[in-house]
């Protein structure tokens, strides 16, 4: 999604306030004046619109991984709108740069539109990473499939977090 130039405009106007905002010399902090004008950026911001995903074609004996990949890659990217799908500061999508995020693991399952989403690189690393927890990670891929409506991913987060939950019940919220 692209922001309209009056919200760029104002965007980068609060941020060189928000740079010279000081108290006894010290910086107030981005934060702050961040979650001040983020409730009036998304009113003015244009509602996210939900497409139905195109479907891939079955696997095509003479197509390679490398040609279901880019397939899979465009299909991912029209369905996601090209942008991050990780909930960020205050229930906003972040606008980092767009990598695919392969829920269980390239290995583990095989690479569809059902299994790939959107992430930016800061939250792709975190995910790797496990951070804040992988339960929350799957709680997240668990909304992000009910709302397209990928049944069998959704069946497959439920067993996730059942094992998820006998093995760090203080993870699971």
């Amino acid at each position: 999604m692209t922001w309209p130039i009056t919200i760029r405009r104002r965007v980068r106007r609060l941020l060189q306030e928000v740079s010279e905002l000081e108290l006894d010399g010290r910086g107030l902090g981005l934060a702050r004046k961040a979650a001040e004008i983020l409730p009036e950026l998304r009113e003015r911001a244009a509602p996210l619109r939900l497409v139905p995903p195109p479907r891939v074609a079955p696997l095509d004996k003479g197509e390679g991984a490398r040609g279901r990949r880019r397939r899979v890659y465009a299909a991912v990217m029209a369905r996601d709108g090209g942008i991050c799908t990780a909930a960020g500061f205050q229930g906003l999508r972040c606008s980092g740069v767009p990598e695919l995020d392969h829920q269980w693991g390239r290995g583990r399952d095989r690479e569809s539109v059902e299994n790939v989403r959107i992430l930016c690189t800061r939250h792709h690393r975190m995910k790797t990473d496990s951070a804040p927890t992988r339960a929350r990670w799957l709680l997240q891929f668990r909304e992000h499939a009910t709302a397209h409506g990928y049944d069998g991913e959704v069946a497959k987060v439920e067993r996730a977090l059942a094992l998820e939950r006998a093995q760090h019940p203080e993870a699971v919220e």
